[in-house]
C-alpha cells in the first residue's frame, strides 16, 4: 500500500485496516460466485473457442486440496481441479490454469506438443507471469507454481 509521506501512524493503520476488510469482503464474495459448475462451463467454453481438438473434460472442479500447485489434470478420467488459491485472482489467470490443465488431456508431460497446442490460448506468457509474480510475493504455492512457469 502506498501511502502520502506525511500522513501518521494512525491514519496509514485505519486506511490499511479498511483496504484489508474491503479485499476479505471482494475474496468472500468471489468464492461464494466460484461453483463448480460455473467452472465447468467455463472450461467448456475455453475449450470450444481455443482447443477444440482436446477431449472434453469429464469433471472441472475446484480442489482445497491443491495446495502445492495451481491445478491438476488426470488423463486416465480426464479430471480436472484447480485450487481454490485461484478464487481470489483475475478470470483471465483462472483461464489460463484451465487451458493448461485441458491441454494435459492430450499431452501428459510439458513437451514442444503441449507447448505448441497452449500457445493458441490467449494471455498465456501474461498469466505466467502473474502467477510468478503472485507466488514470489506470497510464497503460494510452495512450489512457486513450477508447473505453469515458463520452461516447465
Amino acid at each position: 500500500m502506498l501511502v502520502p509521506a506525511g500522513l501518521n501512524l494512525a491514519r496509514e493503520t485505519e486506511l490499511a485496516r479498511i483496504l484489508l476488510e474491503r479485499l476479505a469482503r471482494r475474496r468472500a464474495k468471489q468464492v461464494q460466485t466460484r461453483s463448480d459448475e460455473a467452472l465447468m462451463a467455463r472450461a467448456l467454453q475455453l475449450r470450444d473457442s481455443y482447443l477444440p481438438q482436446v477431449p472434453v473434460p469429464a469433471q472441472v472442479r475446484w480442489s482445497g486440496d491443491q495446495i502445492t500447485r495451481w491445478g491438476s489434470c488426470t488423463s486416465a478420467d480426464a479430471s480436472i481441479r484447480i485450487s481454490t488459491q485461484l478464487c481470489a485472482m483475475p478470470q483471465w489467470v483462472i483461464d489460463h490454469v484451465l487451458m493448461h490443465e485441458m491441454v494435459h488431456l492430450v499431452h501428459a508431460d510439458h513437451g514442444t506438443g503441449f507447448h505448441e497446442l497452449l500457445a493458441a490460448c490467449p494471455f498465456t506468457e501474461r498469466a505466467r507471469g502473474f502467477l510468478e509474480g503472485w507466488a514470489m510475493a506470497t510464497s503460494t504455492p510452495p512450489d512457486g507454481g513450477q508447473d505453469l512457469l515458463p520452461g516447465s
